[in-house]
């Protein structure tokens, strides 16, 4: 059987070719065309008090389910009040409860790298 780093890694392979099989390179272009400008994460940490990179995951591949209907709208803004530097956003669904949206929703609710 084999270690979960390797079936995440499998997995994640199999969902990219089928993300590249649903969307032209054309549409990926006009995606980025409205892309606002990237906030560096080696900057915000070195110039940081905390040096804290926060996590947004709703489970763990080891030990399950920490918060099925966490909320970004909710946590984000917290974890910027609180002081962290920087977010870790997982949007992995299979193994961490994430999506991609995630992200969407989190982006203007912050000024921190993600």
């Amino acid at each position: 059987m084999p270690d979960i780093l390797s079936e995440i890694i499998a997995n994640k392979r199999i969902e990219v070719e089928l993300q590249k099989q649903s969307i032209t390179i054309e549409q990926l272009y006009e995606g980025v065309s409205d892309v606002p400008p990237t906030r560096s994460m080696k900057q915000a940490l070195a110039t940081s008090s905390s040096g804290i990179i926060a996590e947004f995951k709703r489970r763990s591949p080891s030990k399950g389910w920490i918060k099925e209907t966490a909320s970004p709208e909710e946590i984000i803004p917290d974890y910027a009040a609180a002081g962290a530097s920087a977010l870790s956003i997982l949007t992995d669904e299979k193994f961490f409860g994430g999506t991609l949206r995630d992200i969407r929703i989190a982006r203007p609710l912050v000024d921190l790298p993600i």
